[in-house]
């Protein structure tokens, strides 16, 4: 009777070193997707040269939120930077918005603030911040007020192709993907009650890797006049969701576990053999 190449094999290496085999050749080698990139991360509660504008010290600067943090942005009509640390007329319980937040306008004014950039190969910008719809207490500069018990606030958050690395609001491209962060109703116009959201926005079909991320609060009946948002967190990913504070442990690469495998079968292989002698397999020769 022929003994099959199997049979063979099993019968040199023995069965230890046939499970070593085994093992190495069900090991699954995953690749690490890319880690997040963090493209855009602010408390905003540094602004240079930051000074009360409102005309009756309600705490409101119009100064571009470059000016005060840096360039990054474009944005249409002001955005104001309120003082929320040590003002009288908003009331922050959770402590959220820190010493500084961004306000935007719905209408009257549609404010709207878009940052640009690169993300490569990524297939995704993550967006995640700080919201509460309030009424700004009515300035001599300002106006208003704005915002009412019972609105609410939703901010758009839109991701446009931008090939060339720039953006304009009058053309701002093709549309790639966008999403809503819907908060909950103004409970109190001078009280900051925060909603924390967090979106996914798709880059397929980008042209060159840049684009443009937009930020606007909708307008609309029932919908916030008026809304705060703070500790914007900008990132893009392979994965959903993530915002480059949740790293997974890198799996162990193909080579190095393969060669843990034969290092194992080798030294089974060059361990000395144990032969027995016609006598010892504990019975009387005839």
């Amino acid at each position: 009777m022929k003994t099959s190449l199997k049979s063979a094999v099993r019968s040199a290496l023995g069965p230890l070193a046939m499970a070593v085999i085994a093992a190495a050749a069900t090991v699954v080698v995953t690749t690490p997707a890319h880690a997040a990139v963090v493209v855009y991360q602010n408390d905003f509660n540094s602004p240079t040269g930051w000074t009360d504008q409102s005309g009756n010290g309600t705490g409101i600067s119009f100064a571009s939120v470059n000016s005060l943090f840096g360039a990054a942005f474009q944005q249409t009509f002001t955005v104001e930077t309120l003082r929320i640390a040590g003002n009288a007329n908003y009331s922050d319980p959770s402590g959220t918005g820190g010493a500084y937040a961004l306000g935007m306008l719905s209408s009257v004014q549609n404010d709207l603030l878009a940052l640009t950039f690169n993300v490569g190969s990524l297939g995704f910008v993550n967006v995640m911040m700080d919201f509460a719809g309030i009424g700004p207490v009515a300035c001599p500069s300002c106006g208003g007020p704005f915002g009412f018990a019972g609105q609410t606030p939703i901010f758009d958050v839109s991701l446009y192709d931008s090939p060339l690395g720039t953006f304009s609001f009058g053309n701002p491209g093709l549309l790639l993907s966008t999403a809503a962060m819907e908060g909950n109703p103004i409970a109190s116009t001078t009280t900051l009650t925060w909603n924390n959201r967090t979106v996914s926005l798709s880059t397929a079909n980008n042209t060159s890797g840049w684009v443009t991320l937009m930020l606007d609060l909708r307008a609309g009946a029932g919908l916030a006049g008026y809304a705060a948002f703070d500790n914007l967190v900008v990132a893009s990913s392979d994965t959903a969701g993530d915002l480059g504070n949740d790293p997974q442990p890198s799996p162990m690469p193909e080579p190095t576990t393969l060669a843990l495998a034969g290092l194992a079968l080798a030294a089974l292989m060059r361990r000395p053999q144990r032969h027995r002698s016609a006598g010892s397999t504990g019975r009387s020769a005839m």
